[in-house]
């Protein structure tokens, strides 16, 4: 049996060339940009789309009352957990109460301790 190198079959391609690419560094710092998630105007909360509000109170202005203080949290359930436990219903029904008692399928709302109106919220899915 012949190699292929000696074949006269395959002497008749030659072999591929393959393109070096160059390499520039770059002096220049990568680009990161944040865009700020608009929210809706029907939500009533004003400048909320620059606030951020995690899972627990926090220092915050009311832009309805200038009130500088503490923010009160309420939890709320979420459309993840919602749909956890649905979903959970029909894998291994005995489970399908984890979803509803888990802090990361329930948001939190915050409420201006002064005039107790909404001024943010917190929802995270897992």
């Amino acid at each position: 049996m012949t190699s292929p190198a000696e074949n006269p079959k395959y002497k008749a391609y030659s072999a591929p060339v393959y393109a070096t690419a160059s390499v520039v560094e770059s002096t220049t710092p990568p680009l990161v940009t944040a865009t700020a998630i608009p929210v809706p105007a029907s939500s009533g909360i004003p400048n909320a789309s620059t606030t951020r509000l995690g899972r627990t109170p926090e220092q915050f202005t009311c832009p309805y009352c200038s009130h500088h203080g503490y923010t009160k949290v309420k939890g709320v359930m979420t459309g993840c957990g919602v749909g956890g436990s649905i979903l959970l219903c029909f894998v291994c029904w005995p489970l399908f109460w984890v979803p509803l008692v888990c802090k990361q399928f329930r948001g939190v709302v915050h409420y201006c301790e002064n005039c107790n109106r909404e001024v943010g919220e917190y929802r995270q899915c897992i």
